[in-house]
């Protein structure tokens, strides 16, 4: 899992720039876009030839124009047809003007991509009335669904409801489902205040072309959206691939799911559509993530999901390794086993919750578990008195960790970590299935150290050399380097929070919050390149070419892995029209950390720009090798 990944869509002097924390429950997203916008076209273009206002916003409406959901290059034979049933809200119905045409443009344009990318085709058998109206809380809007109908005679059953009048990036707010649940609910794309931003903006354009954008960004987010939850349903977690439908936030440039995922989503399918019993569902599942490229899901949520699915491949409401032998003489004990044989986690929660009162230690265990998969606020509290019970695991610090990052409170996960990691050493009989919940979750607090400390005691060779190129490749890109020491040690998701906080303010243009970072960085870190770093961001955003270069410079010297500090300069290097210096720059950036897809597009133009054939033919062959697409 690393750190960062970048799009460049529009090549040339444009550079569209993408950079991503390791998420918890919602994911958080920061951009460059406009960065070089900023510096290149004021510095370069300035003397540029006049346009008029018409051609300037047609060229505006091109870049806003969403990305396509792309279709396999090789057609599979559709295998598997998942017969759905469409569940249209009254609130919905009052919204949109022809809902069940919509809602089957909706399932078609899915198809679209499903058929040719995995063989799997949604086959919408009927769109009936659903007497409910959303609120805020699409979880209880999920409940009511699953209440008002089982769908014990269709594979899935889909529920649309009202949209929100307000924008909203996050996926998960704008629809909810249940990992390897059998429901979804989805709000209306509502995008009536976006097509009134486009009519005052875009004055020289015609009604058509104001409509097209319109209707291209709505479709796009409706199709992404449900992609995304059918993907949940079928039990998988967030992945981390900003590109795909399975990233926690939305964004234009989402083109159906990362390959690797498309790859587990196509076996998943095969369990949807096969129905076996729970536990053996639950272990097909279990089998399909392990199975799955390491990294490829976000570790946090990963994490919690294994432990629930461990346990209903069992048969038991275990979590953890816990061993449950009071359930077996204990009534309310196997009521709760019941209800989660059964499939009906919200009825195992409500038979737990007499028994949390006595400070059951495996009531709270349990209750700490099923906490997790629906609400991380609620199971901070629950899950920190399972840590707080007599002999209290490792397992334990570790879902407290997950549930108060998920929940956005990291002062209480990140030491939950560093309990976890002593408790784990002191427990002689720690799995190595143990430390890898450990790993994934420390990774999504960025506690690079507890992760390097932790590696080498996982089972799998390539699951240790993941994590540990993960650390590394965080490191240079943050500007921290192993040799130095921060006050928060052994968990630098501080420095890492604060450094990524820092560049989202600057994609704002907003300089002060990143002035006051840089002090905070050098506190927390003495020496390290990090501060550094930002300050040439800083300069070359504001056009200061040569003060770019000297901070880029001393963060070099500080630290000459620092992978940003060399991407700047192959920026500034292009500005300067010094193309042989930006060559050997972003050549450095993708020895340094492959993932960074800007950097390999720019090389590319570079070549072209130097008529490089060879080169440019070796790039571009390494870069289909390395993400399974042309390099453009």
């Amino acid at each position: 899992m690393l750190p960062c990944r970048s799009a460049n869509k529009e090549g040339g002097q444009k550079a569209l720039w993408r950079c991503r924390t390791q998420v918890h429950s919602t994911g958080s997203d920061s951009s460059w876009e406009g960065l070089v916008r900023a510096a290149i076209l004021t510095l370069v273009l300035a003397t540029a030839c006049a346009v008029t206002p018409r051609s300037q916003q047609q060229e505006r409406v091109r870049s806003l124009m969403p990305a396509t959901v792309e279709r396999s290059a090789v057609s599979q034979v559709t295998s598997i047809v998942l017969r759905v049933r469409a569940r249209v809200a009254e609130d919905y119905r009052s919204q949109v003007l022809h809902p069940e045409e919509t809602i089957s443009a909706q399932v078609a344009r899915l198809n679209e991509y499903t058929e040719p990318a995995m063989g799997v085709r949604l086959e919408l058998t009927e769109v009936r009335p659903w007497t409910h109206r959303a609120g805020q809380n699409l979880t209880e809007s999920l409940g009511a669904l699953e209440t008002f109908d089982a769908g014990d005679d269709v594979d899935l059953v889909l529920g649309w409801v009202s949209g929100l009048t307000v924008v909203e990036l996050s996926l998960d707010k704008l629809g909810v489902a249940r990992l390897g649940g059998r429901h979804a609910v989805l709000r209306a794309v509502d995008d009536r205040a976006e097509a009134e931003a486009f009519k005052r903006a875009f004055t020289a354009l015609d009604l058509d072309e104001r409509e097209d954008l319109s209707r291209a960004r709505r479709r796009h987010k409706e199709t992404t959206l449900l992609l995304h939850e059918w993907a949940h349903t079928l039990g998988a977690p967030h992945d981390g691939h900003e590109s795909g439908c399975l990233f926690p936030m939305y964004t234009e440039q989402q083109a159906g799911f990362h390959p690797d995922t498309v790859r587990v989503l196509a076996t998943l399918a095969e369990v949807q559509h096969e129905r076996p019993r729970p536990a053996r569902a639950a272990a097909r599942v279990r089998d399909a993530l392990d199975a799955a490229r390491p990294g490829l899901f976000i570790a946090s949520e990963l994490a919690t999901w294994r432990e629930a699915l461990d346990a209903r491949a069992r048969n038991a409401p275990e979590a953890g390794g816990s061993v449950l032998a009071p359930a077996q003489s204990n009534p309310s004990l196997e009521a709760v086993r019941e209800a989660l044989r059964a499939g009906n986690p919200t009825r195992a929660r409500a038979l737990l919750e007499p028994l949390l009162a006595s400070g059951d230690p495996v009531a709270l265990e349990l209750a700490c578990v099923l906490d997790l998969q629906t609400d991380p606020k609620t199971a901070v509290p629950t899950c920190r008195r399972a840590s707080e019970t007599p002999n209290a695991s490792g397992d334990a610090f570790v879902r407290l960790a997950a549930a108060a990052l998920a929940a956005q409170q990291p002062e209480t996960g990140r030491p939950a970590l560093a309990t976890a990691y002593q408790r784990l050493l002191q427990q002689s009989a720690a799995s190595p299935e143990a430390w890898l919940r450990f790993v994934q979750v420390a990774q999504s607090a960025s506690c690079l150290t507890l992760v390097e400390q932790a590696a080498p005691r996982l089972a799998n060779a390539a699951d240790t050399t993941s994590v540990l190129n993960w650390a590394r490749s965080t490191r240079r890109w943050v500007g921290l380097s192993s040799t130095v020491r921060t006050k928060s040690e052994p968990c630098e998701g501080a420095f890492v929070e604060t450094f990524r906080t820092a560049e989202a303010a600057l994609q704002e243009r907003r300089f002060t919050p990143v002035a006051l970072a840089v002090v905070r960085l050098k506190d927390e870190a003495a020496g390290a390149a990090g501060p550094l770093v930002l300050e040439c961001e800083r300069a070359f955003m504001q056009g200061q070419l040569a003060l770019a270069q000297i901070r880029c410079g001393a963060a070099l010297s500080a630290d000459p892995e620092a992978t940003l500090a060399h991407y700047l300069l192959g920026l500034i290097h292009e500005v300067l029209n010094e193309v042989p210096r930006a060559i050997k720059r972003y050549v450095r950036v993708v020895e340094l950390d492959d993932s960074v897809r800007d950097a390999w597009a720019r090389l590319g133009a570079a070549y072209r720009r130097t008529r490089n054939a060879g080169a440019l033919k070796d790039l571009s062959d390494r870069y289909q090798a390395r993400f399974g697409q042309p390099l453009r």
